[in-house]
């Protein structure tokens, strides 16, 4: 059998197997393709998160007093020497000052209570 050229079944034998490694390395680059955009979004929300924490440290950092469950929530506030409040820029919505040292929200009516932090921070 000294012909020339090549049968049908190995021109077959030849196309599944081309099929299979074409369909492997399609696979791997949809894969590592799937994995880089999840790194990426992972790396952008880690930045994201540094950046939130850098800014609430440095707003909240020169805070003199603190009003806890406040509106009635498990919520904290940090109020700086001139009354804002952190995160909002204005003044704590309405709070007023009864003798026995609780605060009440002017917003909802519940009762806040509010520490005076110490001069060490």
């Amino acid at each position: 059998m000294n012909e020339r050229g090549v049968t049908l079944l190995e021109s077959l034998i030849a196309l599944v197997v081309g099929s299979v490694v074409l369909l492997g390395v399609g696979s791997f680059y949809v894969a590592t393709s799937r994995s880089s955009s999840q790194d990426s979004a992972q790396t952008f929300l880690q930045r994201q998160g540094v950046l939130t924490m850098e800014e609430m440290a440095r707003q909240i950092r020169p805070a003199t007093s603190l009003a806890d469950n406040c509106n009635g929530g498990n919520s904290l506030q940090a109020i700086n020497a001139s009354g804002a409040a952190w995160g909002n820029g204005k003044p704590p919505h309405g709070l007023s000052s009864p003798a026995d040292g609780q605060q009440f929200c002017g917003k909802c009516g519940r009762e806040c209570s509010h520490r005076q932090l110490s001069a060490s921070g």
